[in-house]
């Protein structure tokens, strides 16, 4: 193969073929081929050829024929030598864009005059110093750049390129030469958009620029301007203006450019500019603002009215302030301030929330204002060899800042934090102003945001926390609970408790409200109706007032946008009335109450309760009254007006309230934390331990403060009590949380708040039927099939019952670990929040789970459908019944009622529950648990059903006493407690005497069997029906029993026999009068030694429990005999136990004949 065919092969590798009917193109890389081009090149039919850089001195190569390469359309020849070409250059008639730049041409060739149809010409950076008349037969051009050559002139034919749209004629920069005013016919090119004639000696331009009506950059670098004409103005499509170095000679702007109110880009670079004048307010639209290295000493306010501003380069200057008026460019997003004398910011700067760029290095700034952490935006700051001696302590809020990483701070005499800090980086120096921003905040707070649903909350905390509006969309509303901080400054720290409004999440919201948090009740106004108070606002304020006496509490209605402000005035006047008057009414019968009280304890002779308890009832008067005192004393003061926002684009309202409510923080008590308190914190929050027990807390607050080399007694007197104080004080600044007065919980620290967030979040969510959906790779971790978790949920989303699989899943769905399902489990249960049962053949779809929990919160509205046969309304015979009651003011507190449902799985042994009941059973007795509320009165009412006695005021006193404990969460609601009269109940009538539920207290006096129906004075009740029988002294059971058993015979109309006397209540009095000798008859019944002994060891020194043990278990035995055979064989093994008294006594009571 010749050498010629080789360089052609090689040639044809850069061909590549033509699409949509066009011809083939040879596009050589630029350096890809070396060598000479040969002469099968014009054999090729080509729509485009590119021979950049190949050294060519002549084209075509060894001839003057061009062959088939006539009918190119695109040549590109850029950066060889060539500095002709022949005149047959000309058949190429189909070019429409030619690319001779880089080249050593002198003038442009005759030839490509010829070419009619071109469009774009470009002879840049060649040595062109004129051009012929015959540009102006180029009349299809419209591209046209000769910058980088030597012109002096131009012929004014040039002007007959009607269609030239982009024209370039920026020369080389050489001292002498060039145009010295611009072109006229230039000034004719009326579809031009596009000048640049920089690099010349203009001094003028003239009054044709008028022409020039669709230019839209004009580019002007590096001459001599003096003149502008004012038909300028006419230049209405005039955008950018680039004049960077080209008035040097002109001590001030030229006015005519102000003028120019379309323009975007105006480029004053490198001027001798002072100042700029105040009419810069008539560029109305402009967006780029560049004047680097001027000699600016001061900036106009009008500079800043400039709304659609986007970048301002001030650079290399001498200006020594920035305006505060700088806060009105809104749209800005770059700020150029490097190489000046600044020594101070502006805090307004800080409101420039788009800023991406912030430069300032090379100045002579001392300080930065605290409040430079708004800009959330900015990527690049640049804050090098300055005399910073202290950063913001809120730097680190700027989170795009490390992303980016393009933060520079060298050469500064920083102390705070130290330089060595900084020179390990923006990670490194934002750990260590967070650690030191927590160890210096003075003003520690919790904020609460409560309220409704869809009320506004989360968009609130947006308008606050970020200082713009971030409205919320539906799939982002809060579900149970967020944690948010917040530092609008450096020594002000608050935690925000963002709450959601669905009534199910309510079942949280006492484990957050405080006395000592700020609490915003958040409502929608547009929403708001007089008959709405309740539940958009009444209801949220109770529950503070309630849960956290003394709380400092703000109203704030959001989406004040949607409604008129004469509609939103009488809306709030509503609210107020409602609220001081409901408020006034409470204060009016807390003061009755109390005065009453104070009455009677002032009273010389306390009234005979007729009871023989006279000194107890003043006691219980006397805790009363301190209890009425204490409400009092720290009744919360509700606010007396209402704070009006709208958290749309304007935040309407946001900066008032925020106003408002710096100022209540910052005139809050100083909460600094001690060196040696912080250090405890940090220490606690590095655990990796989801929750910590209390000796682990201790052990770490002993070990952390032995560090420190503090007394591990403090204040308190015991490393205990004062690690204590640490953790109520870190709690009431919401840093961890700690519940010091639940006995539960109190052994637990959450150093991580938002594990019990995430806890809760878990399973508390109103959208858990449509979020929850079934994935296999879960199912199979947590052991369900697809049809097994569609069942599982099911009971859960109706019946409230949750496996531990179930919950196994719904942790994975919810991205917690695994390792947080125990955790989870025990602290459901320790909140109340829900309890363990077994599994049950009423619920077949969880049969073989592992562990199921009961959450009453999910419960259906629905009792059992056979509620009336397990719970007759008529008491059945031989059968006890107390009811013990509270009634509640107003209404029941939030979840009292499941809380306490939760906390009957101790002491019981089965259940059923629906939404407002529980019907449970320990032993033989019954137990139901109701909530009702009619006529404005919310009662919880426990009723126990049996024949034991005993055990019917064991139940009631429990459930009695975890009532009272769950209710100490709410220490200030009110509520009166009552046992209700037994033969009220049994003789139906409609008003029962209700006894004070204070004699629960009181055990039943020795002697005293029978007391008076205060409805019916010649009716006695038994006195055990009141009072709680001592369980120390049970010797006159058997008269109480007595007593009990004359009653119901009344009341039932009975007559006593053998069936009665084997009744367990029968039994009972039987085991009551038989004393020591019990063991006698116990071996006449046939029980052996061994079963007598084993009964005493179970039942150590309770007697009459032994006794009743030996006669159900004879009398379970003789299930073959009839009642008559068993009351003989009874009666015998008495009477065989010498006991002829007993057997007489028994006879006469039952009826029982020989």
């Amino acid at each position: 193969m010749t050498a010629a065919s080789q360089a052609s092969e090689v040639l044809k590798q850069y061909l590549v073929p033509g699409t949509d009917g066009e011809g083939d193109s040879l596009l050589v890389p630029e350096g890809k081929y070396k060598g000479w081009v040969p002469r099968s090149l014009y054999e090729m039919q080509l729509a485009s050829l590119s021979l950049p850089f190949l050294r060519l001195l002549s084209f075509p190569v060894g001839g003057t024929s061009f062959g088939q390469l006539i009918s190119m359309q695109r040549f590109n020849g850029v950066g060889n030598y060539l500095s002709r070409l022949p005149n047959s250059f000309c058949t190429c008639q189909n070019l429409v864009q030619l690319n001779l730049s880089y080249n050593y041409f002198t003038t442009i060739p005759s030839p490509i005059f010829r070419l009619t149809r071109l469009v774009e010409l470009d002879f840049n950076e060649n040595d062109i110093d004129e051009i012929s008349f015959d540009i102006g037969k180029l009349e299809l051009l419209r591209v046209l750049n000769l910058s980088g050559n030597l012109l002096h002139d131009l012929p004014v034919e040039l002007a007959d390129c009607k269609h030239l749209e982009r024209l370039d004629l920026s020369r080389k920069w050489y001292p002498k030469g060039g145009f010295t005013v611009l072109p006229e016919a230039v000034c004719k090119l009326r579809e031009l958009s596009y000048l640049d004639v920089s690099w010349h000696q203009i001094h003028t331009i003239p009054d044709q620029v008028s022409e020039m009506s669709q230019l839209q950059t004009l580019k002007m670098k590096g001459n001599f301007l003096k003149h502008i004409s004012k038909n300028i103005i006419d230049c209405k499509q005039l955008k950018y203006l680039d004049v960077t170095g080209a008035m040097k000679l002109n001590s001030f702007i030229p006015a005519e450019i102000f003028l120019l109110s379309n323009l975007q880009i105006l480029d004053l670079t490198n001027n001798y500019f002072t100042e700029i004048s105040s009419d810069v307010i008539g560029l109305t639209n402009l967006k780029k603002f560049i004047m680097r290295r001027n000699a600016l000493l001061r900036l106009p306010k009008e500079l800043f009215t400039l709304k659609y501003l986007e970048y301002l380069d001030l650079s290399e200057s001498y200006l020594d302030e920035i305006p505060s008026s700088v806060s009105d460019l809104k749209m800005l997003k770059g700020l150029y301030l490097c190489h000046n004398k600044i020594q101070r910011l502006p805090v307004e700067i800080c409101n420039c929330e788009n800023l991406l760029e912030l430069q300032l290095h090379k100045n002579e700034l001392e300080y930065l204002p605290d409040e430079l952490y708004k800009l959330r935006k900015l990527e690049e700051l640049t804050l090098d060899n300055n005399k910073l001696k202290r950063l913001p302590l809120m730097l680190d809020k700027l989170l795009r800042l490390q992303e980016t990483g393009r933060l520079s701070l060298k050469n500064n005499p920083l102390t705070v934090p130290p330089q060595t800090i900084c020179e390990q980086g923006i990670n490194s120096l934002y750990e260590y102003l967070k650690e030191l921003r927590i160890c210096e905040a003075k003003h520690r707070r919790k904020m609460i945001l409560i309220g409704a649903s869809q009320a506004g909350k989360t968009s609130l905390r947006n308008a606050l926390i970020l200082g713009r509006s971030k409205l919320t969309a539906e799939h982002e509303r809060t579900w149970v609970m967020e944690r948010h901080l917040w530092e609008p400054e450096p020594d002000l720290r608050i935690q925000i408790l963002d709450f959601g409004g669905h009534h199910i999440y309510s079942a949280a919201h006492h484990m957050f409200l405080t006395p000592e948090a700020l609490h915003l009740v958040v409502f929608d106004v547009s929403r708001y109706c007089p008959n709405l108070y309740d539940d958009l606002v009444g209801n949220w304020i109770e529950a503070i007032t309630d849960r956290a006496p003394g709380a400092s509490i703000m109203l704030v209605c959001t989406h004040s946008d949607l409604v008129s402000r004469e509609e939103i005035e009488v809306k709030i006047q509503d609210i107020l009335d409602k609220m001081h008057t409901e408020e006034k009414s409470k204060l009016g019968g807390l003061k009755t109450e109390l005065q009453r009280l104070e009455s009677e304890l002032q009273s010389a002779a306390v009234r005979e309760s007729g009871e023989k308890f006279s000194d107890v009832a003043v006691e219980r008067m006397r805790d009363k009254a301190n209890y009425l005192r204490r409400i009092l004393s720290t009744r919360v003061t509700l606010p007396s007006m209402i704070y009006v926002v709208s958290c749309a684009e304007e935040l309407t309202g946001v900066h008032d309230l925020q106003s408002s409510l710096f100022s209540i923080l910052h005139n809050s008590e100083e909460r600094p934390l001690p060196q040696s308190w912080y250090k405890f914190l940090t220490v606690l929050q590095k655990q990796k331990a989801r929750i910590l027990s209390w000796s682990q807390t201790l052990a770490i607050f002993e070990r952390t403060m032995k560090n420190m080399k503090q007394s591990l007694y403090m204040l308190q007197g015991s490393p205990e009590k004062s690690m204590a104080m640490v953790l109520k004080y870190l709690h009431v600044t919401g840093e961890i949380l700690w519940y010091q007065d639940n006995p539960e919980l109190s052994q637990i620290v959450f150093h991580r708040p938002e594990t019990l967030v995430e806890m809760l979040r878990t399973i508390f969510r109103h959208d858990y039927d449509e979020v929850i959906k079934y994935q296999d790779n879960y199912g199979q971790l947590a052991g369900l099939t697809r049809h097994k978790f569609e069942t599982q949920k099911e009971e859960f989303l109706h019946h409230g019952l949750m496996t531990q699989e179930m919950l196994h899943y719904t942790l994975l769905f919810c991205d917690l670990s695994i390792d947080a399902r125990e955790m989870f489990i025990d602290l459901m249960l320790k909140f109340d929040l829900c309890y363990e049962v077994a599994p049950s053949v009423s619920s077949p779809a969880l049969l073989g789970a592992s562990r199921i929990l009961q959450f009453p919160w999910f419960l259906t509205a629905d009792p059992p459908a056979d509620i009336s046969l397990k719970w007759p309304n008529d008491v059945p015979p031989e059968n006890i019944m107390i009811c013990f009651q509270l009634q509640f003011s107003r209404k029941e507190p939030p979840n009292f009622f499941e809380k306490v449902s939760a906390r009957l799985q101790s002491f019981i042994s089965s259940r059923e529950d629906w939404k407002d009941g529980v019907l449970a059973s320990k032993n033989k007795s019954k137990l139901l648990l109701e909530r009702e509320n009619s006529n404005g009165v919310a009662s919880v009412t426990l009723s126990v059903r049996g024949s034991e006695l005993p055990e019917l005021w064991f139940l009631v006193r429990k459930c009695r006493k975890e009532m009272f404990i769950l209710l100490k969460e709410w220490p200030f609601v009110r509520f009166d407690s009552y046992i209700i009269c037994s033969h009220c109940l049994l003789s139906k009538r409609e008003k029962p005497h209700m006894w004070s539920g204070e004699v629960v207290d009181i055990t039943c006096p020795r002697n005293v069997f029978w007391i008076k129906c205060p409805n019916s004075p010649d009716q006695f009740i038994p006195a055990c029906f009141v009072y709680p029988l001592d369980d120390e002294f049970l010797d006159d059971l058997g008269e109480h029993i007595k007593a009990v058993q004359e009653f119901l015979h009344g009341v039932y109309d009975t007559v006593d026999g053998t069936g009665n006397m084997l009744s367990d209540l029968g039994l009972a009095y039987v085991a009551s009068r038989l004393g020591a000798d019990w063991n006698l008859v116990a071996l006449n019944l046939n029980l052996t030694q061994a079963e007598i002994e084993r009964i005493q060891m179970d039942n150590p020194t309770q007697t009459l429990n032994q006794i009743r043990k030996a006669l159900t278990t004879w009398f379970s035995r003789s299930y073959s005999m009839d009642d008559y055979a068993k009351v003989l064989q009874l009666m015998n093994a008495i009477e065989a136990a010498n006991r002829n008294d007993l057997v007489f006594e028994l006879k006469e009571r039952f009826h029982i004949e020989d």
